[in-house]
């Protein structure tokens, strides 16, 4: 059957997304129907990255773009191959370099035509029509998508096919959630130890609550062991995330005291340990204000830049490529294996474990990645800067500081070119920051590697997942494979 045969009796079923006249970018408003556009779509079904949004009546309007839940968006323009499918409730526009299809229900079933588009086969047939001459695109977008012929088994074989591959996507996802809430963990640790000295403030609070009331009514300073113990108490606090109140010491110190309780003797120690390696002094207060023994410096004192290349001397037989396409938000999509003569020209950068990559090219794509410890053997783009920490206790410290939102948008607006915005390598690492003594970024490390060591098992886990499913999705769509077969009997 085509594409055409199995489209939903109703107008616009199949679709492309408004002329760009009819959806400029002054239509955007802070919130109301999202546009879907390229850069949405994924190697998951989910959406990923930022919408935008315009107003209920300008979707009413365009009301030939809306999709919704089980409708398939497809580019015909740009990343040409590339498929997603709506998966809640909520109503969608097109932007206007996607196209659309809405299945008849009652002939196929939408999850299990998105699989049949994310095969081989199936991605094939997206791509045969299009031209990658300058932008690609195809020329005839709607002619071509509704020629695309399949085969189509009957529908509870296509609902079965569609359950059993979702069910490795579903367990994809929950690890891909999994690892973003682990990174934001780190992100926020990040911010309050080396952004805004949270355990250094609240030591700060307590010792000038002293002086206030040593000030002010008179009472006698603690004894310097005193005022020590109750800094840390403070410090100690913050780091676990308690409400510190600097006029009720009594008060934290109790909090804590019941935070501890809690806690195994030694994570109780670690805690205090690492309140105490804080300094309980702001220098330069105002804008350049730095705690006492940390300093002013740039990205590049903890790492070196683009440290090994490949050369037609040294180059292995085969490589692993990873280009800023498939890099994104601190994950690497795809990875593509050539012969060394056949390799991209931009393959050289050498990337081992612990190394940050960052795009320099349109930087605001947010293509970076930490290479995690399974990822031996992989070459990178020049279009990378990789950065290799100077010692292993900078590896996550490293990666925060130079991906984090603030560093990402810095290189977003340093990019200049025009129609090829970019920065050169130095430029990242030219980032001027607070570098902390080596015993805190010690303990930043050995707080932060485990989670990072978490996220390198799920991307294993989802590694091994999505190759199962790339096995099966080709047996299953063609019948080679079936489900739910009964047992032959034995003989009797």
């Amino acid at each position: 059957m085509s594409i055409d045969d199995i489209k939903a009796n109703s107008k616009n079923a199949i679709a492309i997304g408004p002329f760009g006249s009819r959806m400029k970018s002054d239509c955007y408003v802070e919130s109301g129907v999202a546009v879907i556009r390229g850069t949405n779509l994924s190697t998951d079904p989910e959406f990923v990255g930022d919408f935008v949004y315009i107003t209920e009546e300008k979707a009413d309007e365009l009301v030939g773009c809306n999709v919704y839940e089980g409708d398939l968006v497809f580019p015909h323009r740009g990343a040409i191959g590339e498929v997603g499918i709506v998966s809640d409730k909520s109503r969608y526009v097109l932007s206007s370099s996607l196209m659309k299809l809405t299945c008849n229900l009652e002939l196929a079933n939408p999850q299990f035509i998105y699989y049949f588009f994310k095969s081989r086969i199936g991605r094939y047939e997206l791509l045969k029509n299009a031209s990658q001459v300058g932008t690609p695109g195809i020329g005839q977008p709607l002619s071509s998508l509704k020629s695309i012929k399949l085969r189509l088994p009957p529908l509870e074989i296509q609902e079965e096919v569609a359950a059993t591959i979702g069910q490795l996507n579903s367990k994809i996802s929950l690890n891909r959630r999994t690892n973003q809430t682990l990174e934001q963990i780190a992100q926020t640790l990040f911010k309050s130890w080396f952004v805004d000295f949270d355990p250094v403030r609240a030591k700060v609070a307590v010792r000038e609550y002293f002086e206030r009331c040593a000030a002010e009514q008179g009472e006698p300073m603690p004894s310097s062991a005193d005022l020590e113990k109750a800094q840390n108490n403070a410090a100690a606090a913050t780091i676990a995330g308690l409400t510190f109140d600097p006029a009720d010491i009594d008060g934290t110190r109790k909090l804590l005291e019941s935070k501890l309780a809690g806690l195994e003797v030694e994570q109780r120690k670690q805690l205090m340990e690492t309140a105490a390696l804080f300094s309980g002094k702001i220098m330069e207060p105002g804008k350049d204000e730095y705690p006492e023994g940390w300093s002013w410096g740039y990205l590049s004192e903890v790492c070196s830049l683009n440290s090994t290349s490949w050369t037609k001397k040294n180059a292995p037989n085969q490589i692993c490529y990873v280009d800023l396409a498939n890099t994104k938000n601190g994950e690497i999509h795809r990875v593509e294996n050539f012969n060394w003569e056949d390799a991209p020209s931009r393959a050289r950068r050498v990337l081992n474990p612990g190394d940050t990559i960052v795009g320099t090219v349109r930087p605001g794509n947010r293509s970076y990645a930490r290479i995690g410890r399974y990822n031996t053997g992989l070459t990178g783009s020049t279009g990378f800067a990789v950065l290799t920490p100077k010692a292993p206790h900078w590896v996550e410290f490293l990666y925060v500081a130079a991906t984090c939102d603030e560093a990402i948008e810095r290189l977003a607006h340093l990019a200049d070119g025009g129609a090829y915005p970019a920065v050169k390598p130095n430029v990242v690492v030219d980032a001027e920051l607070i570098i902390p003594p080596d015993s805190v970024a010690e303990r930043f490390s050995a707080l932060i590697s485990p989670m990072f060591e978490r996220i390198d098992t799920n991307n294993q886990s989802s590694k091994t997942l999505a190759e199962l499913r790339d096995l099966l999705l080709p047996k299953l769509l063609s019948g080679e494979i079936q489900l739910n077969q009964e047992a032959p009997q034995k003989a009797s």
